[in-house]
């Protein structure tokens, strides 16, 4: 993340503060031409919507999170499926980090199923990067 950590020289790192709920949505095919809605929080009740969350700490300063997800358990792979909306793009979620804002949340991802695969389980997996 480059020289941009906050005085101290603490090393900036990425904290995952809520993960994507594990069941209760159907993946779409591309070809159905939309998506089921935003992807919940694990926290997200019938009552409260919320959404997967991340905070970037010990960092201010321009940058982009980039989001994709993987299978649940160890060791880590692609999930077959891919994330879908608003600010995706060829299957990752990328926004703009925000130098007053130190907690992103992914409110217009959701997920669209790309090949068929056994696969249960899905986490984040975050790059957050200076530049383009």
């Amino acid at each position: 993340m480059g020289d941009r950590g906050e005085p101290g020289g603490a090393a900036p790192f990425v904290e995952i503060l809520e993960q994507p709920k594990q069941r209760g949505m159907r993946f779409r095919y591309k070809c159905e031409g939309r998506s089921a809605g935003s992807i919940p929080g694990e926290h997200s009740t019938e009552s409260t919507k919320t959404h997967p969350t991340i905070r970037v700490n010990n960092y201010r300063g321009p940058g982009r999170v980039r989001v994709s997800l993987v299978t649940k358990d160890p060791p880590h792979r692609p999930h077959p499926h891919e994330l879908v909306g608003k600010d995706c793009r060829d299957g990752f979620y990328e926004a703009e980090l925000c130098p007053e804002r130190s907690i992103h949340s992914a409110s217009g991802a959701a997920r669209g199923r790309v090949r068929p695969g056994g696969v249960t389980g899905l986490y984040w997996v975050i790059l957050v990067y200076n530049g383009l």
